[in-house]
């Protein structure tokens, strides 16, 4: 390093001393000297340029999250009955449900119905729907859900908001104390945090929901204020459209 900067000096310092032929001034833009200083400083700086593009490239793949597919076929992060909920996603984005909420022995639609007869009504379509279950892309996730158990499909009405809504039950689709710390082991950090309140329209306090998004947000894990242990995961949401597009 230090003889690459000395060299190019004594050149210029030889090429300004009085009596020095001109041909060889490092001042003089025909000179060997210029031309020689102008190509060190030019290789050196597409050295710089080169070293700043490989951290840029290097930090973004280090930032990089995981893909649906990954965070999906993690089995520490979901329960034995997951797949169910899985294969009916597609049922449930056809339904109209842009953001299904799995809870451990449930899952939800986010419409809010007027009341229970009109959600009753969504949920005969949905059983129908349930019944129409598209071949997977990959053979990973086509043996994951070849021996699914069926969903029952009802009306379930969240206290959280007073809101009645269609829900499919079914064995546990998520593990038993399943906490963010494990998720951050398996995923790394979440590539952002959110908050939610679920009010309900009475004087009551909202319930204050913590929103964990993975996957460009199409797999969030989510913490309630109400859920007596800190930092355990309540819920997860599944973009139905975005899931059902990449996984079938």
């Amino acid at each position: 390093m230090v003889q690459q900067l000395v060299i190019p000096m004594l050149i210029i310092l030889l090429g300004s001393i009085p009596g020095t032929p001109n041909n060889n001034r490092a001042d003089d833009p025909n000179s060997s000297s210029h031309k020689l200083f102008v190509s060190i400083g030019a290789k050196k700086a597409g050295d710089a340029v080169m070293k700043g593009s490989y951290r840029l490239r290097r930090g973004a793949a280090q930032r990089k999250g995981k893909s649906i597919e990954e965070i999906l076929s993690d089995k520490s992060l979901w329960g034995a009955g997951f797949p169910s909920a899985l294969a009916a996603l597609p049922a449930m984005s056809r339904m109209g449900e842009k953001r299904v909420w799995v809870f451990q022995d449930k899952m939800l639609g986010e419409t809010k119905y007027a009341g229970r007869e009109e959600a009753y009504g969504a949920s005969l379509k949905l059983t129908e729907e349930l019944k129409i279950v598209p071949k997977p892309r990959s053979s990973q996730f086509a043996a994951l859900i070849a021996n699914v158990a069926p969903l029952k499909v009802e009306v379930h009405y969240l206290t959280e908001d007073r809101s009645y809504r269609i829900s499919a039950a079914g064995p546990q689709f998520l593990p038993d104390r399943l906490s963010m710390a494990m998720v951050r082991s398996r995923l790394g950090k979440e590539e952002r945090v959110s908050t939610e309140l679920l009010d309900d329209g009475t004087e009551r306090r909202p319930v204050v929901l913590t929103l964990h998004h993975y996957a460009g947000g199409a797999i969030v894990f989510v913490e309630s204020d109400l859920n007596p242990n800190i930092g355990s995961v309540d819920r997860v949401f599944l973009d139905a459209p975005k899931i059902s597009a990449s996984i079938f």
